[in-house]
């Protein structure tokens, strides 16, 4: 008789103090044999009493190490791995870098002077797909001397992961976000197999107009785009953030508010951009957004964009029109839920893309959001074409993300007027629901369900409000039944049964929930694929056990359009000596 246990087991016995009375706590089924005749369709591991299978298809799996501790007292990071076919691998070592010390300068030519920055160096995983490793450092506005290398200066330090490559982001800060771009110095930076890194090709170039040049500059060279902004009459505009942005929003130079430099003048402005980004002007617009101080004074204004093919010029100065916003409309309206019953404590966020100025002839967006109380909303909004979203509080777990587009807030006669806006009806989520159940049929306890959105749309026309869909979480019962409410979107389903089981998880990836298809089903847990070894640190020495951490395992899935992605499919503890056991499903 196979003795994978089917019935609930009485784990423990709890006493409540000083209530003489006990609580039994109960266990859901769990893996465990003693030969082969104990597993259906598997084999009996004698070493770990636990039925097993061998892969029952070909499919890669990448594994990622996130230690407890650095053995050197250094900075924690995760260490992936490329992946491997699951069918051809039992049993893997793993090998963890020490992190090296990093330091380097961002600096100006021009000016001599170190350039105060935030930095961002994304560790590009080594699964297809992967979650990045981010390592985020303040490069400051004073430089400090290399303790390794006399007279070599720095400005930040960091620790990454030798042999790896990042991608690597500077933004400016303080003072220098009104003097200079932004740098992407290169699509990828790989760091050194050994030895300490230094990053010393972070360096502003000289301006074009300058003759002669220092030295050879690394990025080109740096140009001045000067500009003022002025209304319909003429008249100049201070309180205006303006920089140069790509279609996606990735910002190419400078950012300054008009009005915040003296020495330029009211309305004037001064961006800088690298000479490339700047001879491509087919790539980029003058992005123009009201600051706060401006909107607390004059009210709610667009942000408009505008080709810099369109802009007039005159003595190297270029002028930007700014469109009115005299036509305010507050809108009051009601958001219910689909009892009927006023909702409150809603989210709501209204999004223009079409806030046309009559006078100037410019087109910008516009958005703001509202909360409902009692089920009443009030946004003041200019006259456009919306998409309105509404997200209902979180602890209305039954109610979905509604999405309603075309809604028309027209002009006012003259001035600024109240209009009765919509009401808002928000529908129940999906259901999902059914039981989770072992290879011999019966329902496992506790197993944690999740549903993790894509934010991606389904069907032609594509379903727009599946791209807002939200996580949800659950857990089974005793019978392994479990009901998980869902908006509208596409999901990779996860049943992960509990730590002690023996069971994997199961994964279910690119799920559309729809809003006419409930769904009730029954979710099979298989044998596991093991899969062991031991995780160390390589160093100079002998190798450091890793000392307790977690190992995640990652399947790599090729998508419709040629791209990888990596969905998690199983995790570990890693024992003080390093040894870890994935328990992993045999297909997906």
């Amino acid at each position: 008789m196979r003795r994978l246990h089917a019935v609930w087991i009485a784990s423990a016995v709890l006493f409540a103090a000083g209530a003489g009375c006990s609580v039994l706590v109960a266990t859901g089924p769990t893996n465990v044999c003693e030969t082969d005749d104990d597993c259906s369709s598997a084999r009996c591991d004698l070493d770990r009493s636990m039925c097993v299978s061998e892969p029952s298809g070909s499919y890669q799996v990448g594994l990622e190490v996130v230690p407890a501790q650095d053995p050197l007292g250094g900075t924690v990071l995760p260490v992936s791995f490329e992946p491997f076919d699951l069918a051809t691998v039992s049993e893997r070592d793993l090998e963890l870098p020490l992190g090296t010390s990093t330091m380097g300068h961002v600096r100006d030519i021009q000016t001599g002077a170190s350039v105060a920055a935030n930095m961002r160096l994304s560790m590009i995983s080594a699964i297809p797909g992967g979650p990045p490793v981010d390592v985020d450092v303040q490069a400051v506005d004073e430089a400090s001397e290399d303790p390794r290398r006399d007279g070599l200066l720095v400005n930040f330090a960091t620790q990454i992961l030798p042999g790896r490559r990042y991608q690597l982001v500077v933004q400016p800060t303080g003072e220098w976000r009104a003097k200079r771009p932004p740098i992407r110095p290169m699509a990828e930076y790989l760091s050194p197999e050994a030895g300490v890194a230094r990053i010393d090709f972070l360096t502003y170039p000289n301006f074009c107009s300058v003759p002669e040049q220092s030295e050879p500059p690394a990025e080109g060279c740096l140009v001045r785009v000067q500009g003022v902004v002025v209304d319909a009459e003429g008249a100049t505009q201070d309180g205006l953030i303006l920089r140069a942005v790509t279609a996606s929003g990735r910002v190419l130079s400078s950012t300054m508010v008009t009005g915040e430099n003296a020495e330029l003048g009211a309305g004037r402005f001064e961006l800088v951009m690298f000479q490339a980004d700047w001879a491509s002007a087919d790539r980029w617009f003058l992005e123009i957004t009201p600051s706060a101080e401006r909107i607390e004074a004059e009210g709610p204004a667009p942000t408009f964009t505008v080709d810099p093919a369109g802009l007039y010029e005159e003595a190297g100065i270029v002028t930007v029109l700014m469109p009115s916003t005299a036509a305010i409309v507050t809108y009051e309206g009601w958001v219910d839920a689909a009892s009927g019953a006023p909702l409150d404590g809603a989210s709501l966020r209204f999004t223009s893309t079409d806030i046309v100025d009559d006078a100037t002839g410019v087109v910008g967006r516009f958005s703001a959001t509202a909360t409902t109380e009692a089920g009443r909303y009030q946004v003041h909004l200019l006259p456009g074409t919306y998409d309105v979203l509404v997200t209902p509080p979180a602890r209305e777990a039954n109610l979905a993300v509604h999405r309603l587009s075309g809604v028309l807030i027209s002009a006012p006669a003259s001035g600024s007027m109240t209009v009765g806006g919509m009401l808002f009806e928000v529908p129940e989520r999906v259901p999902l629901g059914g039981t989770v159940r072992t290879v011999m049929g019966e329902g496992m306890l506790d197993a944690q369900v999740r549903a993790n959105p894509r934010g991606t749309t389904f069907g032609d026309p594509p379903v727009e409000v599946a791209r807002f869909a939200r996580a949800a979480v659950t857990a089974t019962d005793l019978d392994g039944r479990f009901a998980l409410p869902l908006d509208v979107g596409v999901y990779d389903l996860v049943f992960e049964p509990p730590v002690g089981s023996n069971f994997p998880w199961l994964v279910l990836p690119d799920n559309p929930i729809r809003s006419d298809s409930p769904v009730t089903s029954v979710y099979d847990l298989q044998n596991p694929v093991v899969l062991s070894g031991t995780a160390r640190f390589a160093g100079e020495g002998d190798l450091i056990p890793v000392n307790g951490g977690e190992i995640r395992a990652y399947a790599v899935l090729e998508g419709s359009d040629g791209r990888s992605r990596a969905v998690q499919i199983g995790r570990a503890s890693i024992d003080a000596d390093g040894h870890y056991t994935l328990l992993l499903p045999p297909s997906l």
